[in-house]
């Protein structure tokens, strides 16, 4: 695991325990670039969908999600990102990129409707200053990221799913502070395995009562069709 990756997982279970501030919040017409990343090998027509079982207290909770590719030509790549939640709700993340991956814009909106640009924002993400200001809200309660218990594991397994079966790697982390524990499991097809993505499977858990669980339903290499209306051109 990252330093960057350790770090944030330790301020995350710190934060649980002392109820510390988080990143700051992005605007309802911003997105994080680091989330609109061409996927390798992206061909138009391909898509793969997940089911999701969340449990978020403080938040609407997924029932499912899909990235699609709409479009390719000799001069873009258009990748949508499409998700559902529990009342029926859906919205669409749609971007274009250059053939070399460089993000050429990128818009929301609910599927069917013309969508809303958005302005791409580089998030500063600083390991040692988000472990000072974890350590520095834990003095509180007299704990520390260095009491942080982290445990990582790596194992090959196949899973089973309705998209199929797949021989997959398991990597599971787990973190413990105090009464505070996390857990994640995710799992890995083989490069070239599905469409899009290598994710097969994952389970979370997180304080305060949050559970994620998400597995592939259905993918293939054909059939994806724009369902956000884009700015021709």
């Amino acid at each position: 695991m990252s330093r960057v990756g350790h770090t944030a997982l330790l301020g995350v279970v710190l934060s649980a325990c002392v109820g510390s501030a988080g990143y700051r919040d992005l605007a309802h017409d911003e997105i994080d670039v680091r989330d609109v990343v061409l996927p390798a090998g992206a061909r138009a027509g391909m898509f793969i969908t997940w089911s999701v079982d969340e449990r978020d207290p403080d938040d609407e909770s997924l029932v499912e999600e899909t990235i699609a590719c709409v479009e390719r030509t000799a001069q873009r790549v258009t990748i949508e990102w499409r998700t559902t939640w529990h009342g029926g709700r859906s919205s669409v993340v749609a971007a274009r990129f250059a053939p070399d991956g460089t993000v050429l814009g990128a818009w929301r909106g609910p599927p069917g409707r013309e969508a809303v640009r958005l302005r791409l924002m580089e998030l500063e993400f600083d390991a040692d200053e988000a472990k000072d200001e974890a350590d520095r809200a834990g003095k509180t309660i007299g704990v520390s990221t260095d009491d942080v218990d982290i445990d990582q594991e790596t194992v090959v397994e196949d899973v089973e799913t309705p998209a199929g079966t797949f021989r997959c790697v398991r990597r599971t982390i787990k973190a413990q502070l105090l009464f505070v524990k996390m857990r994640d499991d995710m799992w890995f097809a083989a490069e070239g395995a599905l469409p899009l993505s290598r994710v097969v499977k994952t389970k979370s858990t997180a304080p305060m009562g949050y559970r994620v669980d998400r597995v592939v339903t259905k993918y293939g290499t054909s059939g994806a069709r724009p369902t956000l209306t884009l700015p021709k051109g």
